[in-house]
Order: structure tokens, then C-alpha cells, then sequence
């Protein structure tokens, strides 16, 4: 907290991005295969699927 403090970081902005890995741990996310999806159009790397 303290760090965030001292890098003016909105808590909530902290929040959103520990909210958002718990989510992209999850097996079968709806939200996270749409990012991973989107990510091959914005030049990222594409899709791996797993079995």
C-alpha cells in the first residue's frame, strides 16, 4: 500500500490488476479467451490451445 502511496497509484487501479490475474488463472475464462483472442489482432502473439 505504502508503495502505491508513493507512486501515486490509485488503489483501485491496484485492485482491478490483482482482480484481473486471479481471472486469467482460471482454466476457462470467457473474459480472458477474449483477450487472448484480441491479443493475435493487435500484434500480439496468437492463440495456444491446450488439450
Amino acid at each position: 500500500m505504502m508503495e502505491a502511496i508513493d507512486n501515486a497509484v490509485p488503489m483501485p487501479v491496484l485492485a482491478a490488476a490483482l482482480f484481473a490475474r486471479f481471472s486469467s488463472r482460471q482454466q476457462n475464462s470467457p473474459s480472458m479467451q477474449m483477450v487472448s483472442a484480441l491479443r493475435g489482432q493487435f500484434g500480439g502473439h496468437s492463440i495456444v490451445r491446450t488439450p
